[in-house]
């Protein structure tokens, strides 16, 4: 990937020792959580390989496991899809603003613990964010931390 092809404003990690399932969010979606495959990871995101169509903007939840660290109901949504053979690459945005628990200290000490004992992939690509990549929940700009 070129750098001006890059979307990502944070470092990409190496994600395959990560242990996650996944399972799409909602009242009136069925079955349970499916394992996944994690290609790259940070604490804000992921990009996940699986073999199931998605849509951009539709909300997921995931369990994350690496070595002691176990997360549980991480809400993300998708923000790229790329085909690839077998299925499907998904660019996903951890959604902080979906609800209590993910604005929890909890669940960021845990994204970063993981993000932290990742190796980096392809050194260190900081760019703009990409612009119209929104969490769901948010109607207007997000508010700094601390404010309510």
């Amino acid at each position: 990937m070129t750098p001006s092809s890059e979307r990502r404003q944070n470092k990409r990690l190496n994600g395959s020792s990560i242990q996650a399932e996944v399972k799409r969010k909602g009242l009136f979606r069925l079955g349970g959580y499916q394992k996944i495959k994690v290609a790259d990871f940070n604490r804000f995101g992921t990009r996940i390989l699986h073999d199931q169509r998605l849509r951009v903007g539709e909300e997921l939840l995931f369990n994350i496991n690496k070595k002691n660290i176990n997360i549980k109901s991480v809400v993300g949504f998708v923000c790229h899809i790329e085909e690839v053979e077998g299925g499907y690459s998904y660019g996903i945005q951890f959604d902080f603003s979906a609800n209590k628990h993910m604005r929890s200290a909890d669940i960021e000490e845990s994204l970063s613990q993981i993000e932290g004992s990742l190796d980096e992939i392809g050194g260190t690509n900081m760019v703009k964010p990409h612009t119209g990549t929104q969490s769901p929940h948010s109607t207007s700009p997000q508010k700094p931390s601390g404010q309510l």
